[in-house]
């Protein structure tokens, strides 16, 4: 199973194989796929990547990315929240903030706006990729914001690391490790698919177009749209 997942030293892999061939057909067992042998210290080198968390190695990086998809789902939320009046102590939103955050946020927008910006500004710092890209929003969002320019700070953070986390899911994939390492977690992924992302593709999933509304009089399959919605029964009436 260490084998398998690129966690076993490379040296004493080959040293294993080479002592007894049959554990090739072993490892295969666990999957049915083949086993690359050439592959080794590729899988051993990058699985030791990811399990590391500082900015400047692929586990850190895949770390600050999940990070930041969560802050860029709570500008959203806040955002809507402050429209309605609703972003005050005791509400869920508000609570989820103070929580992921270490420390209760202000109410006013433009200073929740400046809180975010500091807040994730300690999470983009160091290597993380499209550092200078999501600093630069941070910075504009640092200045007087409103609830809107909060949401659209949280819509393109959220674009900028569903991008940039699709490298790191190549890379894991290409070292054949994405069967242990998986860039985004769960509740990234959540995030991602809630928001109009496919998290297997990191793209924005296009919605199918809505089909046109018929004309009131229009026959079809031998009944007359009387008008109003179509998809009431009541406004069909048999031709």
């Amino acid at each position: 199973q260490m084998a398998y997942d690129g966690r076993m030293d490379p040296k004493t892999l080959r040293s294993m194989i080479r002592s007894n061939p049959g554990l090739i057909s072993q490892i295969e067992r666990i999957d049915g796929k083949k086993f690359d042998e050439a592959n080794i210290e590729n899988r051993y080198d990058t699985l030791k990547e990811f399990t590391s968390t500082s900015n400047t190695k692929a586990g850190g990086q895949a770390l600050a990315l999940n990070t930041l998809i969560h802050h860029a789902d709570l500008y959203m939320q806040t955002a809507e929240a402050l429209k309605n009046g609703s972003f005050v102590p005791g509400n869920k939103i508000y609570n989820e903030v103070a929580q992921a955050f270490g420390s209760a946020p202000p109410q006013n927008a433009a200073l929740v706006a400046r809180f975010f910006a500091g807040e994730t500004g300690k999470v983009a710092t160091g290597g993380v990729p499209a550092e200078g890209e999501i600093n630069g929003i941070l910075k504009n969002l640092s200045t007087s914001a409103g609830p809107d320019q909060i949401a659209g700070a949280g819509k393109t953070l959220l674009s900028i690391a569903a991008g940039r986390a699709t490298p790191l899911m190549e890379r894991a994939r290409q070292a054949k490790i994405d069967n242990v390492v998986h860039v985004l977690g769960p509740d990234a992924q959540s995030i991602l698919a809630r928001r109009g992302f496919d998290p297997a593709t990191m793209k924005p999933v296009t919605a199918a177009p809505k089909p046109a509304k018929p004309a009131t009089g229009a026959i079809q399959d031998g009944y007359m749209f009387l008008g109003g919605d179509p998809a009431d029964p009541k406004r069909w009436k048999k031709n």
